[in-house]
């Protein structure tokens, strides 16, 4: 156990500004289209699985109004709804259907199940909008029955998650070139703590943005769009902090229970980034001089080496020995200043020569071994 020590204090609202400007860097260094106008034209999509003589069939306006034609059943619609987004596409089930809007949402009536949808969490007003990931446009809605993940063609992908340090983990490896392909779904400002107000090292009550409660949402959510071999995950900066639980503040230390509640946290974390086979790799927290304890981070540390002690898919890479071999915060390794000045963040150069030639490795044979297998 490494002892703690008095750093600067900082307050919650500095630190996620801090985020807030550390990341506007990355919004230049990655690509991606924003959401194109969809049409609001009707879709035709028949909603009896029998023949019919006429055809019975259904008309799907861009509103969401179902119109139903030669006996086809009516199992309801969005137009009362005002969804934020055309609905673009539809489907049949037995008796009901599938509506699909062009931000990804969808929508089930009648004996449709509904198992989720392509809207990403992270979007205002729950989420800062420079920081939501680029959407594009839905154009339809394919049903399928379940089955196996199968080999996808290309190379094999890596998906990064994570908070603000999980992003710049994942965009400033993506810059030098990789062995896969990588994809960003981080949500800078979150762990998977949810939103429940900070104490600040200060004595100061904070909140986080809205959309921390979503985390789990937003982690499905790049599983169901990128389909990683492996998924690597850098957590540990807001789940060491002083948390409301239980009516009272508390931190990893202090709160046996807390500290459960984690450990229970980083195990659906797991469960749901490997939902489709992947290969998941947790990060080591690394230390901070912003006034987090070291203590609490080598008892985070320790109950993400209890979460993969119990599940064979999860490897843990100890980025804190890596970028704090001494012990303690490092701002420097082998003459590599390695993190930023708010004693938070990491440095292009502390990610591209410090931490990658150990994560990069291990991230490409695990999935290597996922990709070769079809799991």
């Amino acid at each position: 156990m490494r002892s703690p020590r008095s750093r600067l204090t900082v307050s919650v609202l500095a630190i996620i500004a801090a985020s807030l400007a550390s990341l506007a860097s990355l919004a230049s260094l990655v690509s991606g289209s924003g959401v194109a106008g969809a049409s609001a034209g009707a879709q035709v999509v028949s909603t009896t699985a029998r023949s019919s003589s006429p055809p019975a069939y259904a008309v799907v306006g861009g509103n969401g109004r179902v119109f139903t034609f030669g006996g086809a059943g009516y199992w309801g619609d969005t137009s009362a709804l005002d969804p934020r987004a055309p609905v673009v596409g539809a489907s049949a089930s037995r008796a009901g259907y599938w509506l699909v809007a062009s931000d990804g949402g969808i929508f089930a009536f009648g004996d449709a199940p509904y198992e989720g949808s392509a809207v990403t969490p992270l979007v205002p007003p729950g989420y800062p909008a420079a920081l939501s990931p680029p959407l594009v446009p839905a154009a339809a809605i394919m049903v399928d029955p379940a089955g196996p993940q199968a080999t996808h063609s290309g190379p094999p992908v890596v998906a990064f998650t994570g908070d603000s340090l999980g992003s710049q983990i994942g965009v400033y490896s993506s810059l030098i070139g990789l062995p896969f392909l990588a994809q960003q779904a981080s949500i800078p400002g979150c762990g998977v703590v949810g939103d429940a107000p900070i104490l600040t090292p200060g004595g100061q009550v904070a909140t986080v943005v809205p959309a921390c409660a979503w985390w789990a949402q937003q982690y499905q959510w790049a599983v169901a769009g990128f389909h990683p071999d492996a998924v690597v995950v850098q957590l540990g900066y807001w789940e060491a902090q002083t948390r409301l639980f239980g009516g009272q503040f508390v931190n990893l230390v202090s709160s046996p229970a807390y500290a459960r509640q984690v450990g229970a946290l980083l195990q659906q974390a797991a469960s749901i980034l490997h939902a489709g086979g992947a290969a998941v790799i947790f990060d080591t927290s690394p230390y901070f001089a912003d006034g987090t304890t070291d203590s609490v981070v080598d008892r985070f540390n320790e109950i993400l080496d209890g979460v993969a002690s119990s599940d064979p898919w999860v490897t843990v890479v100890d980025v804190n020995a890596i970028v704090d071999p001494s012990g303690d915060y490092q701002p420097v390794v082998g003459g590599v200043v390695v993190r930023a000045a708010d004693g938070i963040h990491f440095t292009v150069e502390g990610v591209q020569q410090v931490i990658d030639p150990v994560l990069v490795p291990i991230a490409e044979r695990k999935a290597q071994e996922v990709y070769v297998s079809g799991a």
